[in-house]
């Protein structure tokens, strides 16, 4: 097993994307959420997103879901560390969690630079 595998399994970092009305949010372990970008999308497709931060973004995607999941592929710890602590928190009360399209996923310790890993309980894309 590498080292990374054992930090991992060792100290691992959840969080959850989702997307809403557009944009993309993370919401980490202490339930705080931040928005990172915009995930436009008429619920039929294609799908594309951009970061607000750092010039991220992906197109062509048939779901929100395999949006989000290109997204985790490209997103590390280290990214997602210094966006909470430089944005503001969003406000729960405004978001409808629920209804929203989620991808759950864990990184290792941090000072990880290594790709989210998603976890395979992801939500279904709603439209």
């Amino acid at each position: 097993m590498g080292d990374s595998t054992r930090a991992r399994r060792a100290n691992p970092q959840n969080f959850t994307l989702f997307t809403m009305r557009g944009r993309l949010y993370v919401r980490n372990v202490k339930q705080k959420v931040i928005d990172i970008g915009e995930l436009p999308g008429s619920g039929k497709g294609p799908y594309s997103y951009r970061l607000d931060v750092g010039g991220m973004s992906g197109e062509g995607f048939e779901s929100a879901d395999a949006a989000l999941r290109d997204l985790a592929s490209q997103l590390t710890f280290i990214y997602l560390d210094g966006q909470f602590t430089s944005l503001p928190e969003e406000h729960m009360s405004d978001l409808d969690i629920d209804g929203a399209t989620q991808l759950d996923v864990v990184c290792g310790h941090a000072g990880n630079a290594e790709p989210l890993v998603v976890h395979e309980t992801a939500s279904p894309a709603r439209p």
